[in-house]
This record gives C-alpha cells, sequence and structure tokens, in this order.
C-alpha cells in the first residue's frame, strides 16, 4: 500500500516537473517576440510585438500596427493588448484599444483569441464583438454579437452575426440584413480552393424593397493536369495548365419591391464550370475587386479566355435557372462550349434554352413581349407556355432559328 502511494507521488511530481518544465519553455517561446517587427499581408503595414512577464504562467503582449518603415514618432494605425496563458492549453487574449475604437467611431466590446498546442502551433482563432455601435458622419450601424472563428486543425472558419441595423436619417435611409452565417471550409495552399457557403435570413432596404432569404454555396477544387506533350500541356497552351472545377449555387425566396410590380416567392441559379484555367479566375478575381484584369492587357485576357474555349475545354453549365413569381415562373438552362461537329460547319460556342409563363412575359414587357411571339423569337408551346432556342457559333446568334446578329 505504502508503495502504491509512493508511486502515485512519484508520478504526481513527474507531472508537476513536466507541466513546469513545459511552462517555462513557452514563456521563453514567448519572450524571443519581444520587440521583433513582422510585415502583414499586401507589405504595406507591419505589426511590432512586445512581451512582459506578468508572473510564471502569464506573459502581457502589445502589438502595434504601423505603416512599414514609420518612424517611432508616427502613432500607430491599430493597437491591440491583452495577455497569453500558458500551460497545457496555451491561449492569447487581445482587445482593440479605447482610443483606436474611438478615432474609428467604434463602440464595441471586443476580444480577439488564439489557441495553441502546448508545443506553440496554431489551433484556432475567435474574434468575438459584442454591442457593436459604428458612426461616420450620419450614419449609424449597430449588432448585438458578431463572432468569427477560425479552426486551423479542420481548416474551417465560421462568421455568425446577429442582425445588422445601419441608418441616416438626412437621406431617410434605413438598411437592416441578418442574422448572418459564412463557412468556408476544405481550404488549402491554393487559395481559389475550398467551399464558401452564406446565408442571410432576411435583407430589407427601407420600403423599397424586401429579400426574405438569400443564399450562396461556391465550391473550388483543382483538376488534375494532363499530360506534358511537346513543350505543352496535353494539346492545352501552358497559359491554361493549371485548370479548376467549381460549383456555384444561388436561391433567393420572398422578393418584394415597392419600384416593382411582381413579387418573387423564389429564385434559383445552380451552374458549374469545368477546366477553368488559373489564369482566367485570376482575371476574374482582379475583375471583381480591382474592377480590371490585374494590370493585364484586356486583349491579353480575351486571348486566354478565348483559347481556354476552344482548345483547352472550358465549359460553363447552367444546369437550372428557375425564376417563380406570382404571376407566373420562367427558366433557364444551356451550356457554353467549343463544339465542331461539322469541319464545314462554324464552332459552336454555346446553346441555351428559355421557357417562360405567358403571364409573366405580358406582366414584364407587355407590347415588347408580344412583338417577340409574333416575331418568331418566342414560340407558344400549349398550356400558356413560350419557348426560345437560343444558339451561339463563332459567326451568329441565332433565336429559334432566327439569327440576331
Amino acid at each position: 500500500m505504502h508503495k502504491g502511494i509512493a508511486g502515485a507521488l512519484a508520478l504526481t511530481a513527474l507531472a508537476a516537473a513536466g507541466f513546469v518544465g513545459l511552462a517555462a519553455w513557452q514563456g521563453s517561446e514567448v519572450d524571443v517576440f519581444h520587440g521583433k517587427t513582422f510585415p502583414l499581408p499586401g507589405d504595406v503595414f507591419e505589426a511590432k510585438v512586445s512581451t512582459e512577464k506578468l508572473d510564471f504562467l502569464h506573459r502581457g503582449v502589445l502589438v502595434e500596427v504601423r505603416a512599414k518603415g514609420a518612424g517611432a514618432d508616427i502613432p500607430a494605425v491599430a493597437t491591440w493588448s491583452g495577455e497569453v496563458g500558458l500551460g497545457l492549453f496555451p491561449r492569447l487574449r487581445l482587445v482593440l484599444s479605447e482610443e483606436d475604437k474611438r478615432a474609428a467611431g467604434l463602440e464595441v466590446d471586443d476580444e480577439l483569441t488564439v489557441g495553441f498546442s502546448p508545443f506553440g502551433r496554431e489551433k484556432d482563432l475567435q474574434l468575438r464583438m459584442r454591442n457593436l455601435r459604428a458612426t461616420e458622419a450620419d450614419l449609424l450601424c449597430e449588432t448585438a454579437d458578431y463572432n468569427l472563428s477560425i479552426d486551423l486543425d479542420r481548416s474551417v472558419a465560421r462568421l455568425q452575426g446577429a442582425p445588422l441595423r445601419c441608418t441616416m436619417p438626412a437621406a431617410n435611409l434605413v438598411f437592416e440584413a441578418g442574422p448572418l452565417s459564412l463557412t468556408y471550409d476544405g481550404w488549402t495552399d491554393d487559395p481559389y480552393v475550398g467551399r464558401l457557403t452564406t446565408e442571410i435570413e432576411s435583407l430589407r432596404y427601407g420600403d423599397e424593397w424586401r429579400v426574405g432569404r438569400v443564399r450562396t454555396v461556391s465550391s473550388t477544387t483543382k483538376l488534375a493536369a494532363p499530360e506534358s506533350k511537346e513543350g505543352r500541356t496535353g494539346g492545352v497552351l501552358d497559359t491554361v495548365n493549371v485548370t479548376y472545377g467549381q460549383t456555384f449555387e444561388w436561391e433567393m425566396e420572398n422578393v418584394s419591391s415597392a419600384h416593382f410590380p411582381l413579387e418573387t416567392k423564389r429564385f434559383v441559379l445552380r451552374s458549374h464550370a469545368d477546366k477553368m484555367p488559373a489564369r482566367v479566375f485570376d482575371y476574374l478575381m482582379a475583375l471583381a475587386v480591382q474592377g480590371d484584369f490585374g494590370g493585364a492587357d484586356p486583349l491579353e485576357a480575351v486571348g486566354v479566355l478565348q483559347d481556354a474555349f476552344v482548345r483547352g475545354g472550358f465549359t460553363v453549365d447552367v444546369d437550372e435557372s428557375r425564376w417563380e413569381t406570382n404571376v407566373g415562373e420562367a427558366s433557364f438552362a444551356g451550356r457554353l462550349a467549343a463544339v465542331k461537329a461539322d469541319e464545314k460547319a462554324p464552332m459552336q460556342l454555346g446553346a441555351f434554352s428559355l421557357l417562360c409563363d405567358e403571364t409573366l412575359l405580358k406582366a414584364v414587357s407587355g407590347a415588347e413581349g408580344e412583338a417577340l411571339v409574333r416575331d418568331g423569337y418566342l414560340k407558344r408551346t400549349g398550356e400558356g407556355k413560350l419557348s426560345s432556342q437560343i444558339v451561339i457559333d463563332e459567326e451568329k446568334l441565332t433565336v429559334n432559328g432566327k439569327r440576331v446578329f
């Protein structure tokens, strides 16, 4: 019995010594960062870290973000302060300085936390903002709670937000959105690979328009590269060597507007793309963010896109697009792809089909819609339906066999 007690005491002492040694090592690792400066993404700002020993299991931490190369007399752009707790579950906790909040027009209870493994590997990150109130001139935005969490072990990031309300009395503006949910998972070292899901329960812009629910899902995967042949890759130019597959879904429900007589009960779009070249992805991302092709010549971008379609097998499919309203519905589907079935015929670039209720066409376009029916661009198919077959080739665009241009 005494031997058992002695053994337990020995194990306890060994565990305690191990814990003490681990905490001491963690403390020394944190202390190494004192006075160091780290560049931030974008190469415009840098972060200077200061540490201070509070006690054996805690270190104070101060992070100052400054413009790169700014002297010590230039105030920091933003300052976070807090502490890191050491031990089996090390965790860094930081809050933005009250001075920075006031300068930015913010009132918020914020906390940024980073969790680590016992040996220093980042495991998760959380940013919590409660009772957020932001002002800019006459604009006021408020929300009760926003929480960003990133699980680095599982490659999952989630943003959960309570309803957001923004008002500008001088402009009679009221905007409301939420609750909001955003999830990004499955990411890799490739910035384009992953799955992004967003869902907003409600949107409202004054009495101008309302949306009951919005949901989008975008998923991108990298495709295997074809085999190299004589300086080219599977017959495809090197500029379109690395390719991606992408699926996209977009749903909206109960959309109404004071300026549009129709009420949308449901809108859905489902599409996918195959063999999208990396450079085309670069151009599209630059176009969305910067409004241009990232400094590239537009003719060069068009040339890469053309080569991707004609020689690279790049295709875009609209699997389903459906618009359901209070007066009828319409659907649209088809494919963009380079197809040459006959050597003597022009290359086909796309084929689509449109189906629409006559009641919806009349409500949307009135007499102009009747003219489309009369000229054969829309054909009656029975049961109050209208249809169009749209074909695009390298020479022309036709609708129900009639050349448009």
